[in-house]
């Protein structure tokens, strides 16, 4: 696969000459120093209210999914041990209704992860967005989970649910 050089300009060419630099100096017990400064990413805002704008529940929980996807093997277990549960979103009444009959209940968490590791049954996870809030519903949904033997939390962002795996699975 052949891809394109990076311009000298561009900040993942600053970063990479940066990395090199102290690589360098490692090699040489020296202080590093970082030759060409890069500059913060900028933070998006909402021109509506200016709040900054953060990945919603669904990019984070893909996010923890498509990690899960390339990781699973380094566990001894299947890609299918860690799966979603379809609850949450907006639906037609038709495909509500059906739903609920299936038995899809309120407050059941977005993530499983069918592996037990000592003391506990398997792990649930309850997704959240970065700036997200906990519904009663999940709360006692994660009181009983947790009487129940199974480690259950609550997590804001990707970054925190698959350190959880991590920890979880160590």
């Amino acid at each position: 696969m052949r891809t394109k050089p990076l311009r000298p300009g561009s900040a993942e060419f600053k970063r990479q000459c940066n990395a090199y630099e102290r690589f360098v100096a490692e090699a040489h017990d020296k202080p590093a120093r970082d030759l060409r400064p890069v500059k913060p990413k900028r933070e998006i805002r909402r021109p509506v209210d200016n709040k900054p704008v953060v990945p919603s529940e669904h990019q984070e929980q893909a996010t923890v999914i498509t990690w899960w996807g390339l990781q699973h093997e380094i566990y001894g277990l299947p890609i299918f041990a860690l799966a979603a549960c379809p609850n949450g979103g907006r639906r037609d009444i038709i495909s509500g209704a059906k739903l609920k009959a299936e038995g899809v209940r309120a407050g059941w968490p977005d993530l499983c992860l069918a592996a037990p590791r000592g003391q506990y049954h398997g792990l649930y996870i309850e997704m959240k967005a970065i700036d997200g809030r906990e519904a009663d519903t999940q709360r006692a949904v994660g009181e009983y989970l947790t009487s129940a033997m199974y480690k259950f939390r609550f997590c804001y962002g990707a970054d925190e649910a698959i350190a959880l795996i991590k920890e979880y699975l160590a």
